[in-house]
């Protein structure tokens, strides 16, 4: 069996009629069908004619060119008493207008427009864009008249295009404009195409270190559609951004490429680990490039600096007990690592300077690093060891800027007892400095 078609009525009423009313050069068959239908379908078996009557043909149909049109008329009388005279029409032409074919841009919002025109009336016309991977984009419209046109303003990507419109008119007739027209749009987007890699980056203890970050970018239309003014830039490290300082178009060559130079500075205590690289650039027409392929590491910086570098208790009498130093030492984090309860102190006894057979027994200074109430809360400390690294309680000591009052500590000290010494001055300096210390 080829096909078959069913009218959704209980019969056809007469024998089908074979007869090229369409004019294609193909045979068509006319039915009657007993739902009041008169139809025409094609070779295919598609309907390209329906007409509804007021009876059903019982009697056949004829079919002549009784007009001398030059197409055929189909001839028959139906049960209702009313002979019909029925013409199915020559098929819609569809036109392509633009964009024209062959057309190459760099612009991404195409306007495309047909027309079509049709004997008996339009009923719609159908866009149809597509690639190589198949159908893209289609959209109908719906239109009337007999001569009539529709325009479709659509975003295309980059690429290679076949377009075409398909038009139908009222009687279900049907066509396509004669032929494919073909479009091109070149990717006209800047790309960064290249990032140099960068080297391990050290911070420099209490300011700033410059990081360098060179990067090619290719313009199909040649760099001079760059605009090197738009460059914007970042390094970044979780919710951490520095933006680049200063960028600067260092070399071109072979008339589509150039090459770039920017500056981005990084804080003492800006987190170690791996930062990322994104970059942009855009052409004078406002498409922009990015790149985000790049990164390097910023390695860990420990230090501390401390001020006043000095402790005193100052003048006291023997037998003092749980008496506080004259101000605390703080202890600024200068680097990017978290310091937190890993400073330690190494205290050295206080040995008498004019009698050096007395000292003050280094085990009665407690260090903390909290003060304040009765007794002060630094003599409930840590006791220190004469040569031994002591860790200060409870310090916390995070990186940050310490211009805006972060990344500081302090911490306090306290003579607890006073005994078994005569009057003198008891110093470091027979006994060698005490020493604050990452551990």
């Amino acid at each position: 069996m080829l096909w078959n078609y069913t009218t959704g009525a209980s019969s056809v009423y007469f024998s089908p009629v074979i007869a090229d009313l369409s004019g294609d050069g193909n045979l068509d068959v006319i039915i009657g069908s007993r739902n009041n239908y008169t139809l025409v379908l094609n070779y295919t078996g598609q309907v390209i004619m329906s007409y509804l009557t007021n009876g059903w043909f019982d009697i056949g149909a004829a079919v002549a060119d009784i007009d001398n049109d030059g197409r055929l008329e189909v001839i028959s009388g139906s049960t209702s008493g009313v002979t019909y005279v029925l013409t199915i029409g020559i098929a819609p032409t569809a036109n392509l207008v633009y964009p024209a074919n062959g057309t190459e841009t760099f612009e991404e919002n195409i306007s495309f427009k047909c027309n079509a025109s049709d004997d008996q009336g339009l009923n719609d016309i159908t866009l149809y864009i597509w690639n190589e991977t198949g159908n893209y984009y289609s959209e109908t419209k719906n239109i009337s008249g007999k001569a009539n046109e529709s325009i479709w303003n659509v975003l295309i990507a980059p690429g290679n295009y076949k377009w075409n419109c398909f038009v139908r008119d009222g009687g279900q007739q049907y066509d396509w404009a004669n032929e494919n027209w073909s479009l091109t749009i070149f990717d006209s987007q800047p790309k960064i195409w290249y990032v140099s890699n960068i080297s391990d980056v050290n911070p420099v203890e209490a300011t700033n270190t410059s990081v360098i970050i060179n990067f090619s970018v290719y313009d199909f239309e040649g760099f001079e559609q760059l605009n090197f003014s738009s460059i914007i830039g970042n390094v970044s490290f979780g919710n951490i951004y520095r933006n680049f300082d200063y960028c600067e178009n260092v070399a071109n060559y072979s008339n589509y490429y150039a090459n770039f130079s920017c500056l981005a500075n990084l804080w003492y205590f800006d987190s170690p680990g791996i930062w990322n690289v994104s970059i942009s650039i855009e052409d004078n027409r406002s498409k922009r490039a990015l790149n985000n392929s790049g990164s390097f590491k910023y390695n860990q910086l420990q230090a501390i600096v401390i001020y006043p570098q000095a402790i005193s208790f100052g003048n006291l009498d023997i037998g003092a007990k749980n008496v506080s130093a004259t101000s605390p030492i703080t202890i600024n984090n200068t680097g990017n690592a978290n310091l937190s309860n890993k400073i330690a102190v190494v205290g050295r006894n206080l040995i008498g300077e004019i009698n050096s057979s007395y000292y003050i027994d280094v085990k009665n200074i407690s260090v903390n690093s909290i003060d304040g109430g009765s007794p002060p809360a630094e003599c409930g400390g840590s006791m220190l060891e004469n040569g031994s690294e002591i860790l200060i309680p409870n310090f916390y000591l995070e990186p940050g800027n310490l211009s805006a009052g972060y990344g500081k500590n302090d911490s306090y000290y306290c003579l607890t007892s006073l005994e078994g010494i005569i009057p003198q001055k008891y110093s470091t300096l027979y006994s060698g400095s005490w020493v604050i210390k990452i551990v």
